[in-house]
């Protein structure tokens, strides 16, 4: 039963959602869960990421990246984390700081990579995903000009 809510929580995500069951459930399967207690952060400003973290219960803060430290949001259930970083080498543009017992699921590159290889229109789905959103971004921009 519990895969199949980690299934339903990745197909929640937009940068999921439209992947066929049996990718979500090979992600799913293939992933880690990890547990960040209240005061933990699960990644920190300019730390080396190499997985993005889907928050399964509890939330985070999205800490300012400026000196000042302040609360920007908060991330709940449902909230991914460092989508980039499990697509390509990144650095964490935030701290981001567990509220509470915080259960996460760990999307590692590793593991993103290795079912890209095997199943190819995983990469493309990612990919007309992020051209999407960023078609969407640059309308945006030019609409606010």
């Amino acid at each position: 039963m519990e895969l199949e809510k980690t299934i339903e929580f990745l197909h929640r995500v937009p940068l999921f959602n439209g992947l066929a069951y049996e990718h979500l459930s090979l992600l799913a399967f293939s992933s880690e869960r990890l547990l960040f207690h209240r005061g933990e952060a699960l990644a920190k400003i300019g730390q080396s990421g190499n997985a993005a973290y889907l928050i399964l219960n509890g939330s985070a803060d999205v800490m300012d990246s400026q000196t000042s430290g302040q609360k920007q949001l908060t991330l709940e259930k449902g909230s991914l984390v460092g989508e980039l970083a499990m697509l390509i080498d990144y650095h964490f543009s935030h701290t981001i700081i567990a509220n509470d017992e915080v259960e996460v699921l760990q999307l590692s590159r590793e593991t993103v990579q290795s079912l890209m290889e095997q199943f190819p229109n995983i990469a493309e789905h990612f990919s007309d995903k992020i051209h999407q959103r960023l078609s969407h971004m640059s309308g945006n921009q030019i609409k606010a000009v």
